[in-house]
């Protein structure tokens, strides 16, 4: 289920945050602080980004930030940052985002279930409306647990 990953510990809401870098650097630091991943996993969350573009902005308003599978990763895990203000990715063509999931895989397949519950959860128009529109954490959280006994 979803909320075992999206949870009280996992989701951050109201967070000023300016670039596209910080934001992967928030919910990296979810990441470490929950023993998901190493620090230095952050690093190829970005690297990532670098080398590959903005690929990660995976639905209008959406980030996915990934680093390389298994690269510091102790546990598959999953972060969600909702953002006061939308955020520009002025490298690439000034596309913005309101809020970014932040995951980590062990390897290339072991995530898949997990990237499958993510993907019911954004099909869900009050989820991604919450998400994208200021949603307080508490909601959030409600929506996740209400999806997971309805849909997952």
């Amino acid at each position: 289920m979803i909320s075992e990953y999206l949870n009280e510990k996992t989701v951050l809401t109201n967070q000023s945050i300016t670039t596209w870098k910080e934001c992967v650097r928030k919910g990296g630091e979810i990441l470490v602080s929950e023993g998901y991943v190493e620090p230095r996993y952050i690093d190829s969350m970005i690297e990532t980004i670098h080398t590959f573009g903005p690929y990660v902005i995976i639905v209008p308003q959406i980030a996915l930030f990934h680093g390389k599978p298994g690269y510091g990763v102790n546990n598959s895990g999953l972060a969600l940052v909702v953002l006061d203000e939308e955020i520009v990715f002025d490298d690439f063509d000034n596309q913005t985002i309101k809020c970014a999931f932040s995951f980590a895989a062990v390897d290339s397949e072991s995530h898949l279930g997990m990237l499958q519950q993510l993907s019911v959860l954004l099909q869900d128009k009050e989820f991604y409306e919450l998400i994208t529109n200021n949603g307080g954490k508490e909601d959030i959280l409600k929506k996740i647990r209400l999806i997971d006994k309805e849909k997952i």
